[in-house]
Formats: structure tokens, C-alpha cells, sequence
């Protein structure tokens, strides 16, 4: 709308409500000035068209970017605490296990039909039936993928790939996959 030249202000409640980032804001609001848009936050105070409101602009632009990136620290820590002492981090369970409440909060739990399913398919597999053979014995057994009518090569192939059969699930990403400050990949025992 901005571009169109339909809109001659954006009033924003707070510039943290703007811009995901330093770079983001700046960029955008560049952007805004160049197409002679006057960009005003209520909350703040301050009006992009003077030297010192830009200036008060980006001095909050980098503490917002600071506050989010420290929301997102202490939610990781946090996530990875709670993976640290066997729970689960959240999201829904993978193949073969269920849910259940443990001391306000959630453990992954053996769900042995669906766990049965995998061990058959992988035995299947090992014999050397393919994988589209074994989506077929297994919709003829009466196995059914959570969201799905049908086991299709595609969704078991994809489900094999994701399965927890080590009995531990992996939380994190390896180190070199990481930005930074993640402690990398460690595997959560599940429970018997």
C-alpha cells in the first residue's frame, strides 16, 4: 500500500511490534522514507522524519532485538532443561510412542501397536520386501498411520525415517548445524 502511494503514515503501537530485527527495521523504514512515508510509534514517542527520532528509533530497534534474542535464550534453556531431565519438549509424539502426563509434565511413552507396526515393517524391509510391498502388508494387517487412511510407500518411507527405535529420542542439532549457543544434539532415555 506504501508502494501504491495509498498510505501517507504507519502508527504503530510499538516498534518491537514493527521489526523482527535491527536489520529488518532498518531497512524497512529506509524503505518508508524514501517513498515519503512518515512512520510514527505511539508508544515510544518518536517521529522517523527528525534526526533525533531516528536516532531514538534505532537505539530502541537494538534493545527490542536485544529483548528478543534473550526471550529466545531462556526458551531454549528452558526447552532443553526439561529435555535434560526426560520430558518432552512439546509438539506431537513420534510414531511409536504416546503421550502421558508425568508431574505437570509430558513423557513420551511406548505405544506398543504402533510400535509393533514399526519392528514388522523394519523386519519386512531387512528381508528384502520393498518398501511400497511393505505399506501394502501392513494396510492388509490392518495398520493405519495416525492421519492417513492408508499406508503409502511415501508415508511409510518418511515414517521410518523419523522413527524413535533406539529407545531414546534425539533433542537439539548437531554443533555445526547450530547458530551459536545451542549445546548441540543429545538423546533423552524413554521410558520402559
Amino acid at each position: 500500500a506504501c508502494r501504491r502511494k495509498e498510505v501517507q503514515a504507519v502508527v504503530v503501537a510499538k516498534l518491537d511490534r514493527f521489526g523482527r530485527s535491527l536489520n529488518h527495521l532498518t531497512t524497512a523504514l529506509a524503505e518508508l522514507e524514501e517513498l515519503g512515508v512518515i512512520f510514527y510509534s505511539v508508544f515510544d514517542k518518536f517521529e522517523s522524519n527528525t534526526t533525533s527520532g531516528r536516532l531514538h528509533r534505532n537505539i530502541l530497534g537494538t534493545f527490542a532485538e536485544f529483548e528478543r534474542e534473550q526471550i529466545r535464550d531462556r526458551t531454549m534453556a528452558g526447552l532443553i532443561a526439561v529435555a535434560r531431565q526426560g520430558y518432552w519438549r512439546g509438539g506431537p509424539a513420534p510414531y511409536g510412542f504416546r503421550l502421558e502426563k508425568d508431574s505437570g509434565h509430558t513423557r513420551l511413552i511406548v505405544d506398543e501397536a504402533e510400535s509393533e507396526m514399526l519392528r514388522l515393517a523394519v523386519r519386512e524391509i531387512i528381508s528384502g520386501r520393498s518398501i511400497w510391498k511393505t505399506a501394502q502388508l501392513l494396510n492388509s494387517l490392518g495398520y493405519r498411520p495416525r492421519m492417513a487412511a492408508a499406508w503409502t510407500e511415501h508415508r511409510l518411507r518418511r515414517t521410518l525415517k523419523t522413527a524413535q527405535i533406539s529407545g531414546t529420542w534425539a533433542y537439539g542439532r548437531p554443533k555445526d548445524e547450530t547458530r551459536g549457543t545451542s549445546e548441540g544434539e543429545f538423546s533423552v532415555p524413554i521410558p520402559a
